[in-house]
């Protein structure tokens, strides 16, 4: 009888530095036990690099945002198995950005205050360590700020006089 293979399961993640890798990792059964051969090919997707075609599980490199599909088969000798198929998809990762953010009202940065009440006041000539905030893209569209002081987010925003509340 043929060798029966698994390609394993379907990998989602984002990339980073403009291209990912991801490790692919197959499994292979023989009735017989016989020793198993193993190839590994890309059916569907752009261009990519399977670093051990013939290892049951391997790494491929230089995938950029996209679906790809990566196809697994097995021989034992004589017969090769059904090919077993795992679909790869890359996307996006959420970007951030750093940032000084100015009140209009004194003209002076955002500060975050570590204190118990964790208040972020307009009272900075200038962007240093406490005075930075992250802006970072959400997977639904919208952003949120946080401050990288207490690594607590901007909500709620309360304005008294010139302080706001980073809970």
């Amino acid at each position: 009888t043929k060798p029966v293979v698994n390609a394993g399961d379907d990998v989602t993640t984002q990339i980073a530095n403009g291209t990912t890798s991801v490790t692919l990792s197959g499994t292979a059964t023989d009735a017989q036990n016989d020793v198993l051969t193993y190839s590994w090919v890309k059916t569907s997707g752009s261009s990519a690099n399977i670093e051990s075609a013939t290892s049951v599980s391997t790494v491929v490199s230089g995938l950029s945002i996209g679906t790809y599909v990566f196809a697994l088969v097995a021989n034992d000798g004589e017969l090769d198995s059904d090919s077993d198929s795992v679909t790869v998809t890359i996307s996006e990762t959420q970007q951030s950005t750093k940032v000084g953010i100015r009140a209009t009202v004194n003209n002076q940065y955002l500060c975050t205050e570590l204190n118990n009440n964790n208040e972020v006041k307009a009272r900075s000539e200038s962007v240093q360590g406490w005075e930075e905030f992250e802006i970072e893209n959400q997977a639904d569209g919208s952003i949120a700020i946080k401050s990288l002081a207490n690594g607590k987010y901007l909500v709620n925003v309360e304005w008294s006089g010139n302080q706001i509340i980073a809970n």
